[in-house]
């Protein structure tokens, strides 16, 4: 009788170790990439999926001190794996669907004279790439021209940076543009954001091959706040006008209605600051 239990009992214990066994690459997976999105977001929802990711190995520890213990407790184990396993999924994909990449966004600096400027960004831990290296901010002497000058005498025309900003959604409002027609759509756009001619060649230049291939777009300018909430930038001294475009899109197979976003025409006085950047949809 006891050899028949003791069998049962090795039974459950070897299946529970394959089912474990078959989920542990993924779930190291996530604790890594769970890991990843903590040390760069801070989030809450990170924390949440490293700790189920963690739990995920939590059968192997409990089944290495369970050798001899009742059935029950190799069950109760295989139940909180998978719940745990589940349930970290579910936060994992609600976590990388939280966040979206914004593509370069490139700032220029016009003073009116020569200008001692430094730039810094409201959560540096979400940056992916900058150039020139951002390290505690940007310093540079900005030059009438634009040229700016950092402390190694290199210089620049303007200061580069990607990173990670909370996902978007379809809005009441934006624009529905032919693909064939994004060109001339953005010159309009820009130029009534305020942006001079060589800033919207360079924005045209860099977006136009992701959205011209498109059927249709649908394209929307983010607003002042959205833009902060996103990734505010920390100017010393602040300028007299800062414009910022940040562009946000999705492409479409066929035409939406929807109404069309209220552009207010932007004007450039004085000391001047200029960024351009933008993002794809992807839900």
């Amino acid at each position: 009788m006891n050899n028949n239990k003791s069998k049962k009992q090795s039974i459950i214990k070897y299946l529970v170790i394959t089912i474990t066994a078959l989920y542990t690459p993924f779930a190291i997976m996530m604790c890594m990439n769970s890991i990843q999105m903590f040390l760069v977001h801070d989030n809450t929802d990170t924390i949440m999926g490293w700790a189920l990711a963690v739990l995920t190995l939590l059968p192997y520890i409990l089944l290495y001190f369970a050798k001899d213990k009742k059935s029950m407790i190799l069950i109760y184990i295989a139940i909180v794996h998978e719940l745990s396993m589940m349930t970290g999924v579910i936060i994992f994909e609600k976590m990388k669907s939280e966040w979206i990449s914004i593509d370069k966004p490139i700032i220029y600096i016009y003073p009116k004279e020569e200008l001692n400027v430094e730039i810094k960004v409201s959560d540096p831990k979400k940056l992916t790439v900058s150039y020139p290296a951002y390290n505690d901010g940007w310093q540079v002497k900005a030059l009438t021209d634009g040229t700016l000058i950092a402390k190694n005498n290199k210089k620049y025309y303007a200061l580069y940076w990607e990173g990670q900003g909370k996902d978007n959604k379809l809005k009441e409002d934006g624009f529905v543009v032919k693909g064939e027609d994004t060109a001339n759509f953005l010159e309009e756009k820009l130029e009534l954001l305020g942006l001079n001619y060589k800033e919207r060649n360079e924005f045209i230049m860099y977006w136009l091959p992701k959205l011209e291939k498109n059927k249709y777009n649908y394209i929307r300018f983010m607003t002042k706040e959205e833009i902060d909430n996103n990734m505010k930038l920390i100017i010393d001294p602040e300028p007299d006008t800062l414009i910022r475009v940040m562009m946000e899109y999705k492409p479409l197979t066929k035409k939406l209605k929807i109404k069309e976003q209220n552009l207010t025409p932007v004007s450039r006085e004085g000391y001047t600051v200029v960024e351009w950047g933008g993002t794809e949809i992807k839900k």
